[in-house]
């Protein structure tokens, strides 16, 4: 097992004015699923269409308007011999709260299903042993808020559905926790959902400009979070730990989206690109996995900026990929700092500081901007500097392929904003990113030592 050495010195060098970050542990208990008391059983509700919304199907009160929406509340409906709860091609505001719709799973049926809703709302719903405990096909502007969904194949499931709002949900013990899927569902926000002991953890499926911002995703068999072939998603400020194999997994085709200030912790592999393009990763505090934190596999013109990189078999690796910037992370306490087993990427503006081995790299990559701009700190540097410049007099070796840093760089570096000059030419061409990047990197990496405090 690998011992963290004190970074007191080498912190001393980095305090400066930071963003302040909180932490959120991964430890946290998850809440007790008992039945709700005080339904009242009744059969499973069925609506088509606006005139639907009666006393018979469930109706309590309102006027479909949006300030008098439709209630149904207050029931409890077994799933067992049909859908629990299903609304279809209606434009009426509703909400559905305190149900508990279950024990669809056996039939095959969905605990609550749209097709075609807009304006819905579901609030305080535990659906519990279903074949989903939600889906949403072709549904938008409907909101999911404080619910629990349990012992489903999907928790959440949305098919070709945009502009809907999913917060405050509860998502566990699901084979998926939530699905997204079809190129069709764009523009949806996923804030503030616990997603917990599930087989997979958050799936978004060719869908493009979504919103995953501050969830809890942890315990899963597989994955926390997936992007698959989808463009142009902000995943941010989630926690994303103890998923068996990786925490953030950007895979096939996936480009534009950005993954920032997340806390991705204990995974097998924390942050994985495979065959994925124009991605910005930054900001993230990515420690304790088990392979890999930052792993890239025939993965392209992808930013890695301002990173906290921490106790992993290998902290960035870069394996058939061409033309990365990785610039001013912190590698530290890794078995390997960097190891690049591809040719083509700038390495330069990091801190590599207490790992077993710095830095391996068997291809022909670029590890420094030149003089006077520099390369990278090495904690285990001894050249001498006698201009004082900052910069090494003698060059730092990288092992493998006769790899060097030219400008080795005296003292730890801090983020600043990169000049566009020092960038690849791939950026320019990143409509998510554009306007991104140079906010980002100006956050200290100070944040990211306060953060694990």
């Amino acid at each position: 097992m690998r011992i963290k050495l004190s970074k007191g010195a080498f912190l001393s060098t980095l305090i400066i004015a930071s963003l302040m970050v909180p932490a959120i542990s991964l430890l946290s208990v998850s809440p007790s699923f008992a039945a709700p008391e005080g339904l009242t059983p009744r059969a499973p509700i069925y609506i088509e269409g606006n005139d639907d919304f009666t006393p018979a199907n469930g109706v309590v009160g309102g006027s479909g308007t949006e300030d008098d929406p439709y209630i149904i509340e207050n029931w409890d409906i077994s799933a067992e011999n049909d859908k629990g709860i299903f609304i279809r091609s209606t434009t009426a505001h509703f909400i559905v709260r305190n149900c508990y719709v279950h024990d669809g799973m056996a039939g095959g049926h969905y605990g609550i299903y749209f097709i075609d809703v807009r304006n819905g709302k579901i609030d305080n719903v535990t659906s519990d042993n279903n074949n989903s405990g939600i889906r949403l096909w072709y549904s938008s502007n409907n909101i999911m808020d404080n619910n629990t969904y349990l012992n489903n194949y999907w928790g959440i499931l949305l098919d070709s559905s945009s502009g809907n709002i999913l917060s405050n949900n509860t998502c566990s013990n699901n084979h998926y926790g939530i699905l997204q899927y079809f190129e069709h569902s764009i523009n949806n926000t996923l804030s503030n959902n616990l997603v917990e002991n599930n087989h997979y953890g958050i799936r978004i499926s060719e869908s493009d400009k979504n919103t995953l911002d501050n969830n809890i995703v942890k315990n899963s068999n597989e994955y926390g979070i997936y992007i698959y072939s989808a463009n142009n998603n902000l995943v941010t400020n989630n926690i994303v730990g103890n998923n068996i194999h990786h925490g953030i997994y950007v895979h096939l085709g996936s480009s534009n989206n950005l993954i920032s200030n997340n806390t991705v912790e204990n995974n097998g592999i924390g942050i994985r690109l495979l065959e994925a393009y124009n991605n910005l990763v930054s900001n993230n505090l990515v420690e304790n996995n088990q392979l890999y934190g930052v792993n890239c596999w025939y993965s392209d013109n992808n930013l890695i900026l301002n990173n906290l990189v921490g106790n992993s078999y290998d902290g960035i690796r870069l394996a058939d990929s061409y033309n990365n910037l990785v610039s001013y992370n912190i590698m530290e306490n890794n078995g390997n700092g960097i190891r690049l087993e591809s040719s083509g990427n700038f390495i330069y503006h990091n801190n590599f500081v207490n790992n077993e081995d710095q830095a391996h790299d068997d291809g022909s990559n670029y590890w420094d901007n030149d003089y006077p701009s520099g390369g990278n700190y090495w904690s285990d540097y001894i050249g001498a500097d006698a201009d004082g410049d900052n910069i090494g007099d003698a060059p730092y070796s990288i092992p493998g392929d006769n790899n060097q840093d030219r400008y080795p760089l005296m003292n730890p570096t801090v983020p600043g904003v990169i000049p566009s000059e020092e960038a690849p030419q791939a950026p320019t061409r990143w409509p998510l990113i554009t306007g991104i990047a140079g906010v980002i990197v100006i956050i200290c990496v100070v944040a990211f030592y306060m953060r694990r405090r």
